[in-house]
């Protein structure tokens, strides 16, 4: 089986069974994505994935963990192990962290941690409306997001949104940013970013000179089916995925 990323990178090998472990949390004896090679997709030769393995090991990273709410990987049954942990640690889950280089980010499953309350973003139920455990599935990767950019004539361009960890700069689905508004194929520094969904949220930036991937690089993604808001906004907000209510809720800090 085959795993492709927004970058062109892909995750080859086979699957197997195991048992996941968040802390004391555990699921049953679940279905696995091995990863036997990393590579790069044909026509996209600089992907991250371009030096293979070595790619994640350099960065500290030796697997990936899905937990989207929906079911959306190539073999149906591999999805989230948190949406596989039984009772309420499996409900739901928050996203809290500190920095690009912080080392002291949260993953907390089940209840949120303390604070204001999240604003939130009802979902849709997917196609299949369950994950195969019976537990309701939602699209989270099309969620409605706003965007702007400053002195140009973009603004409130709204399409389907996909808040990502995994991306280390923010793909946008976009044909509408004129090259002499970009630097290096990204969003050229000085223009002001801006993402919002009305009554949740609304998030800007400036980007910097030179732009930093996960914090400020904004790189247009014509003919993409979604934006992906890349790790930045995590720097920003809480993020909380709720596997029962079907929201997203999102928390600035």
């Amino acid at each position: 089986m085959r795993e492709e990323y927004v970058d062109g990178t892909e995750l080859v090998g086979e699957e197997a069974m195991a048992q996941v472990s968040f802390g004391a949390a555990r699921t049953g004896i679940i279905a696995i994505h091995v990863v036997d090679r990393v590579g790069c997709v044909s026509g996209r030769a600089g992907c991250s994935g371009q030096d293979g393995s070595d790619f994640f090991h350099a960065h500290g990273t030796s697997g990936i963990v899905g937990i989207t709410l929906g079911n959306s990987v190539a073999e149906p049954a591999i999805y989230s192990p948190i949406a596989q942990i039984p009772g309420v640690l499996g409900s739901a889950y928050t996203i809290r962290t500190n920095g690009y280089a912080g080392t002291t980010g949260t993953l907390t499953l089940g209840n949120p941690p303390g604070g204001l309350p999240f604003a939130e973003i009802p979902l849709v139920r997917e196609s299949a409306g369950t994950l195969p455990n019976g537990v309701p599935a939602w699209n989270d990767a099309r969620v409605n997001v706003c965007y702007s950019v400053d002195n140009t004539p973009i603004q409130n361009d709204c399409g389907p949104s996909i808040f990502d960890t995994g991306a280390t700069a923010l793909f946008w689905s976009t044909n509408r940013l004129l090259l002499s508004q970009q630097s290096f194929g990204a969003l050229a520094p000085g223009y002001t970013f801006h993402a919002k969904v009305d009554g949740v949220f609304e998030w800007s930036f400036t980007v910097a000179n030179p732009a930093v991937p996960g914090v400020d690089m904004v790189l247009p993604s014509p003919g993409a089916f979604n934006t992906n808001l890349g790790v930045g906004i995590f720097f920003a907000y809480d993020i909380r995925y709720d596997h029962k209510a079907g929201k997203l809720g999102i928390r600035k800090r």
